[in-house]
C-alpha cells in the first residue's frame, strides 16, 4: 500500500538525490519495516550505494513514526520525496523573496499583513528553501533581520 500523492522512487531517481533531501516512507509492502507510513527521513551522506548487486538508499530517520528503525540502507521504492504544501502567508513571503530579493519584518507586516515573519521563514526552511538571515541596523540604531533566498 502506498500513500496518495507520493510517487515511489526508482533506482535512477534515488541515485540523483542529494544528501539531506527530505523523504517520506510509503512502504511499498515488499519488506517488513516497522516504521509507519508517512514517517519522515532524509537521505544520508552516502546517498545511494550498491551492495550484493542491489542499489540501496542511505536513510537517516527524523520522525517518531520511524518506531526505532535504524539508519542505513533501505529499498528506494519504499520512499518518496516529501512535498510539504505551504500555507498562504508562507507562499506570499516566498513570492516577495523571489520578486524583491529580500524581506524584513516591517515589509512583511505592512505589505503582506504577516505578523510572524520568523515563523513563516521557518515554514519555508522546513519545505526545503535555503534562506539566509542578515542582521541590519537602521538610521536610529535599531537592529532588524533581513531575509534573502540563498
Amino acid at each position: 500500500m502506498t500513500m496518495k500523492n507520493h510517487k515511489p522512487l526508482n533506482t535512477e531517481t534515488a541515485r540523483a538525490l542529494k544528501p539531506g533531501t527530505k523523504l517520506v516512507f510509503i512502504n511499498a509492502g515488499r519488506n517488513t519495516v516497522s516504521a509507519l507510513n508517512g514517517a519522515l527521513c532524509k537521505v544520508g551522506p552516502k546517498g545511494t550505494f550498491t551492495q550484493f548487486g542491489r542499489t540501496w538508499l542511505d536513510i537517516i530517520w527524523t520522525s517518531p513514526e520511524a518506531r526505532g528503525q535504524n539508519d542505513g540502507g533501505y529499498h528506494p521504492y519504499d520512499f518518496a520525496v516529501a512535498h510539504r504544501s505551504l500555507a498562504p502567508q508562507a507562499r506570499e513571503v516566498l513570492k516577495m523573496l523571489k520578486e524583491a530579493g529580500r524581506i524584513t519584518g516591517v515589509q512583511a507586516w505592512n505589505i503582506l499583513k504577516v505578523r510572524s515573519l520568523p515563523r513563516r521563514i521557518s515554514d519555508l526552511k522546513e519545505a526545503g528553501y535555503n534562506i539566509k538571515k542578515a542582521m541590519k541596523e537602521d538610521h536610529t540604531g535599531q537592529r532588524y533581520a533581513e531575509y534573502t533566498l540563498a
